[in-house]
């Protein structure tokens, strides 16, 4: 039996990488007893890394990605939602790259930045990519304060308490249900880049969201980052909450997330799957790996 499996940035660093690096996680992967899936927001923060000037670490790092990855690669995540509202042909792994795809872009990662051969043109895309990257978390961010900074207000002049830690995890269900039409309207309304009636999109959504499962579990996800800000006022607002709810959408279809996270991505992880997925540690994955 395989074990699908996401694994986080935080995953990917020079010590655990020397941890996990062995015949055992060899045998693995070559047995497909786990199957690491890769995904572009992974790749993206990596990019980050080399574009900030540490090109020997992010090298070490890509390198090490397309080495254990051997399974297929997700689209980006605004690709897997514009097929899915649109109605594609794909089959039902639309979400992933085929195996040529994947290939191909473990291959141009070796070339332009493994081997050196890129180009300038190229290291302004990843420049631009990184501009936007930069603009979505701050804009996030100044989302999260702004509401929060209206719900303490609301809750100071009524003199209302916020409620306790057990009751939090309760509220989010009903918070989603009741915020997910008009927040999903908006996305695709406003946001989303396609030649379709955005109406007609978002009608065919509403009645039957099962059968757009990425697009729901993001919106979801999304709403959760409002909800954990709302409702944790003395939590920090994670700075990588875009590229976290990311992951946690990319998870609908796997078995395993590993990661070293212990607020936010936790915290969410556990909103959208309960015991339905597994979160591992690092140390979990070492773990399995030595067992066996």
């Amino acid at each position: 039996m395989s074990i699908k499996i996401l694994i986080d940035t935080n995953i990917i660093d020079k010590d655990k990488i020397s941890q996990l690096n062995g015949d055992k996680l060899n045998q693995l992967l070559k047995k497909r007893s786990l199957i690491v899936y890769g995904n572009p927001t992974l790749l993206q923060e990596t990019f980050d890394l080399w574009l900030e000037g540490d090109k020997k670490k992010a090298n070490d790092y890509l390198e090490y990605i397309i080495s254990i990855s051997n399974g297929r690669w997700f689209r980006s995540l605004d690709e897997i939602t514009k097929l899915e509202l649109e109605g594609h042909s794909m089959g039902r792994h639309y979400y992933f790259m085929t195996e040529k795809e994947t290939n191909n872009i473990k291959e141009r990662i070796k070339d332009l930045i493994l081997v050196g051969n890129i180009l300038k043109e190229d290291e302004e895309w990843l420049r631009s990519e990184h501009i936007k990257s930069s603009d979505r978390k701050e804009k996030l961010k100044s989302s999260c304060v702004g509401m929060r900074n209206n719900i303490s207000k609301i809750i100071k002049e009524k003199r209302l308490k916020y409620p306790g830690a057990e009751k939090i995890n309760e509220m989010f269900t009903p918070f989603c249900n009741s915020h997910i039409d008009s927040f999903a309207e908006n996305e695709i309304m406003e946001k989303m880049e396609t030649a379709y009636k955005r109406q007609t999109l978002f009608d065919k959504w509403k009645a039957n969201k099962s059968s757009y499962p990425f697009f729901t579990l993001w919106v979801k996800a999304a709403l959760y980052i409002a909800y954990h800000a709302l409702m944790k006022p003395n939590a920090s607002i994670d700075p990588n909450a875009s590229e976290d709810i990311t992951h946690l959408t990319f998870m609908n279809t796997l078995d395993v997330f590993v990661s070293d996270d212990t607020k936010f991505q936790k915290d969410g992880f556990h909103q959208l799957y309960g015991d339905s997925k597994a979160f591992w540690t690092f140390e979990d994955l070492k773990a399995c790996i030595s067992n066996g």
